[in-house]
This record gives structure tokens, sequence and C-alpha cells, in this order.
């Protein structure tokens, strides 16, 4: 299976960088968007992955499991309002859910289990967010330092990146 992941374009609270985001495309996205011709396409279940997915002219279905992790009570907050000490144990700790949601662990078999259950053999754009691509990555490699220090470091939004998955 070839999988091209596109990270979904801006929209007000990703150019906050608050924890969550989600909300309409911004209209510098939009004007950086180009069609994609007709492949199999999903996207997450968010107005800011539905919108990428229709302004890249996609007929996609939404995929409720490519949902964003679950911040817990960190949802809404920017980066500089989350105490240092808790965003320092969770990038070290892939267990850490000392925020009430989602460890980042659980995230990256999440988004593995969704890959294992993939349709072989068929190419697919997924427009997603980039904690899912960070994760996909990491479950692909099997490697957990993935998630932050991976080949996804040098994505942009709306820069298609490929990764392959055996079926074995």
């Amino acid at each position: 299976m070839n999988v091209k992941f596109i990270r979904h374009g801006l929209c007000l609270q990703t150019r906050e960088a608050r924890f969550g985001s989600d909300g309409p495309l911004d209209k510098s996205s939009k004007a950086h968007c180009r069609v994609l011709s007709p492949v199999p396409a999903m996207f997450s279940p968010t107005q800011i992955g539905r919108d990428s997915a229709a302004a890249l002219g996609l007929q996609a279905v939404e995929e409720p499991r490519l949902q964003p992790a679950d911040d817990g009570k960190w949802n809404g907050l920017t980066l500089d309002s989350v105490p240092m000490d808790e965003l320092e144990e969770w990038r070290r700790n892939p267990v850490f859910i000392g925020h009430g949601g989602e460890s980042v662990l659980q995230l990256i078999r999440r988004t593995g289990t969704w890959l294992e259950s993939s349709p072989v053999g068929v190419d697919l754009v997924v427009v997603t967010h980039a904690e899912i691509i960070r994760a996909a990555v990491a479950a692909i490699s099997g490697n957990l330092d993935d998630y932050w220090s991976g080949p996804h470091c040098r994505l942009r939004t709306f820069e298609p990146h490929t990764v392959f998955h055996s079926s074995d």
C-alpha cells in the first residue's frame, strides 16, 4: 500500500499553536492548494480536515480513526500556557497522560491499527493532522523516537509525504 499523507491547512487555532486545533481553513491555505487527481482519499473527522480535502478537490471520506489525539485538559491551550515540566514529560515519556488525555503511545498504536486495517494494494491519500502523520511514521518504523524526530519533521502544509507499509 502506498499512502500519501497530506497535513491539513491552517486555521486560526493552528496559527496560535493550540492543542486540539480545529476550525475553518483560512484563506492563505486555500491559496496554496492545487487540485489533485481523483484517487481514494480519507480525511480526519474535523472541520480543518474536511475543508482541506475539499480545497484539494478530493472526493474523500471521513475516517473516524484519524481523529487527532485527545489532549485532555490541554485542549484549546497554547503551548505557552502549559507548564514546561508537563510539556517536557509529554515529549520524554510516551505513556504520559498527565493531561488526562491520550498518550503518544496510545496514539501511535491507534494509528498503527488503522494502517494495518487499510486495504492492501490500494494507493490512498490521507488528509490529516501532523500528529497522525508522526504516529504513522512511528508505527511503521517501530521506533517511538520517530514520533518526535522522524522524516516527517521536514513536512510543510499541503506537502505530500509517502510512506510504505508492508502487509506481512
